[in-house]
């Protein structure tokens, strides 16, 4: 979770949609209650795959984005979880100059893989820092540019 400049809360984790796991965030105003405004009634639902998808990581840019991590299962490869990086307006609706419609995934190593943290550094760029099931769970840090490719020279 994480607080904004104007008081409101934005959390984030995974809910169970028609029995599967769906990565979701959520405003709440300073009283608790659902920011009707932001998203779609106050909650923006990421359905990726079908089967399992989750927020792990949340930040709030400086311009009022709100950058997620987490994981979603890919349905092309069985049993494997690639990387979710999704970024969204200040009213919780995907940025369309970010990915595709405000979500990009990444697949480096098969098994899952996981944003668990995520950091802006000055120029814009995103440091997705996590994991990856191979090997125990070995460390894994990708950079992303502000754009939500891949930073190739990272």
């Amino acid at each position: 979770m994480a607080l904004t400049s104007t008081g409101q809360l934005i959390v984030a984790g995974d809910i169970d949609q028609d029995g599967y796991r769906a990565a979701f965030v959520a405003r709440l105003n300073a009283d608790g209650s659902i920011d009707s405004t932001f998203g779609q009634g106050g909650v923006a639902i990421f359905n990726m795959s079908d089967d399992e998808d989750s927020f792990s990581a949340l930040l709030i840019k400086p311009d009022g984005k709100i950058l997620l991590g987490g994981s979603t299962y890919n349905a092309s490869s069985s049993n494997y979880y690639d990387l979710l990086l999704v970024q969204l307006l200040p009213n919780g609706l995907g940025d369309p100059v970010f990915g595709l419609l405000g979500v990009t995934t990444a697949n480096f190593v098969a098994g899952l893989e996981s944003i668990l943290s995520l950091a802006l550094q000055a120029d814009g760029k995103i440091v997705a820092a996590g994991g990856n099931a191979v090997n125990s769970y070995d460390m894994q840090v990708v950079r992303f540019m502000p754009d939500g490719s891949i930073d190739t020279s990272f």
